[in-house]
């Protein structure tokens, strides 16, 4: 299962839900490269603050807290794994999501079809990827769908 990953709290959520009916399956949070906080503490093994820099997945942006005492442990816990993706592989899913299903969705929500496009992870099996959100004004989204290499 790929989940987007801001601040961990739908990471969390659905790693709890899911591991505690189905323990193997795997759950994997997927950021973009630029500040992305949740990655980069587990990497640390503690929470850190990193820099905000410009994304398309915007609303993954921002820290998770040093103080953080929910979302950290769980992610820790239950989470599988986290990766990132470059911020051409989100704009190349926003245009094959738009194309192949019409969704509108903003580059957080794309950041698992952009995992999955980069090769980031395995593609055998049955994969659940959340799709989550469509803040994404039209003028950004029209440009990526018309810029965006095939």
């Amino acid at each position: 299962v790929l989940v987007p990953v801001s601040g961990g709290g739908m990471l969390a959520g659905v790693a709890t839900a899911i591991k505690s009916c189905k323990p193997n399956i795997k759950i994997i949070g997927v950021s973009m490269e630029n500040g992305a906080s949740m990655y980069n503490s587990i990497k640390m093994g503690k929470p850190v603050n990193v820099p905000e820099e410009e994304t398309i997945a915007d609303a993954l942006g921002g820290n998770i807290g040093l103080e953080n005492k929910w979302t950290f442990p769980i992610v820790k816990k239950l989470v599988d794994r986290i990766i990132t993706v470059s911020e051409e592989s989100i704009e190349l899913a926003i245009k094959l999501i738009f194309d192949t299903e019409g969704y509108e969705v903003e580059g957080a929500g794309a950041v698992g079809i952009a995992a999955i496009m980069s090769k980031k992870v395995p593609t055998t099996g049955n994969i659940v990827c959340i799709l989550s959100g469509k803040n994404i004004s039209k003028e950004i989204h029209k440009k990526i769908i018309r810029q965006v290499r095939k």
